[in-house]
């Protein structure tokens, strides 16, 4: 089977649920529907802000949450110390269309448990979401 072709087996993941938190249409789109496919129940918020509030509203049911680094109203190291401050095990995963020695003080800190740089293929998000449930279950 080709990596970057969803399988039509139930995951692990099934029910399992990732917050999406970026400003642009098409990364939430592609991600949502990336991780559906997977199996994931998916949240999306537009902004940080919108972030926070899904957070707040459904930390509970989170296990991931897919944090772009650069929005507007709230960006994501603002939102990944507020998160950090309520939930300091939650997994994140930082997206950027810098690249990961760009981002690198965000994440050699160890405040996030991911990157990925976009665009990213369905093989990377996959892998990024593996590595996570696997090694932090």
């Amino acid at each position: 089977m080709n990596p970057d072709t969803p399988g039509s087996a139930p995951s692990p993941s099934a029910r399992r649920c990732v917050l999406i938190v970026d400003d642009e249409d098409s990364v939430r789109t592609v991600a949502t529907r990336m991780l559906q496919l997977s199996g994931f129940e998916v949240l999306v918020a537009r902004d940080g802000q919108e972030g926070l509030e899904q957070f707040n509203a459904h930390g509970d049911r989170i296990c991931i949450i897919l944090l772009d680094m650069t929005m507007p109203r709230l960006g994501g190291e603002e939102v990944l110390e507020r998160v950090r401050l309520s939930k300091p095990q939650m997994r994140v995963i930082l997206m950027s269309g810098y690249s990961r020695k760009d981002a690198s003080p965000l994440i050699g800190d160890g405040k996030v448990t991911g990157f990925l740089q976009k665009p990213f293929t369905f093989a990377q998000l996959k892998e990024q979401m593996r590595v996570l449930l696997e090694t932090n279950a």
